[in-house]
């Protein structure tokens, strides 16, 4: 619906800096950054297409049922038209109404995690300046207070490169938004000789895996935080 509100927008001077965002956004997502990857950047940077959007599905649904209308005598366009559009918004109402329930709780229990390593941050030796690698860098800066770069979704040598190349001090690993190399760490399956044990854990209340995990990172002969991996 979005693709047929911008066709039919494509030379309105109020949509053109969507229609150029949105195709930079596109292309850079394609060619600089991942598209799908847990955490990845693409969700985060469409929040600025949202309030365009949804006007151009607005309009595309104007577009359809005055089509339909015009094929189908019984039909009034100045009526069906708003009629439907004003079905479609109340739609939208009642699904967010509904469903931003859903999300908040969902936000809250990925939040209590943080809180609790962000509280503990200190105590477990991580200095002001240490970086940190997870899926959400932005998110645990927020939290406590550390830069960090993201885990690519990539081989784990491709990781280690990359935490060596940033000069990573510590990694956190989170059970729903995980790459896949890092998943054998979290479950204690295999843990590479440069991730040391985890230092810090919030449980998962059913028993399963943690539900997320901190673990000390060692890329040169002199530190001594990491045991030997597996």
């Amino acid at each position: 619906m979005i693709l047929v509100g911008g066709w039919t927008r494509r030379r309105s001077d109020d949509f053109l800096p969507w229609l150029l965002y949105a195709a930079a956004l596109l292309l850079g997502a394609t060619f600089l950054f991942p598209l799908h990857v847990p955490g990845g950047a693409f969700v985060h940077s469409a929040v600025g297409l949202g309030p365009h959007a949804y006007i151009l599905a607005l309009e595309a649904v104007a577009v359809l049922i005055g089509w339909i209308a015009r094929r189908r005598p019984a039909w009034d366009p100045r009526v069906a038209v708003p009629l439907f559009s004003a079905f479609v918004v109340a739609f939208v109402v009642l699904s967010a109404v509904g469903y931003g329930g859903i999300v908040h709780a969902r936000w809250a229990e990925a939040r209590a995690p943080r809180q609790a390593l962000a509280s503990a941050a200190d105590a477990l030796g991580m200095a002001r300046d240490d970086r940190v690698m997870s899926t959400d860098a932005a998110g645990f800066k927020y939290w406590t207070g550390r830069p960090g770069v993201v885990s690519p979704d990539d081989p784990i040598e491709t990781i280690q490169a990359v935490a060596k190349g940033y000069g990573i001090r510590w990694l956190v690993l989170e059970r729903d938004a995980i790459v896949r190399a890092l998943q054998p760490v979290l479950v204690d399956d295999v843990r590479p000789a440069w991730i040391g044990p985890a230092v810090f854990s919030y449980p998962d209340p059913a028993g399963g895996p943690a539900a997320l995990a901190l673990y000390p990172v060692c890329l040169t002969a002199s530190d001594a935080r990491c045991g030997g991996g597996s």
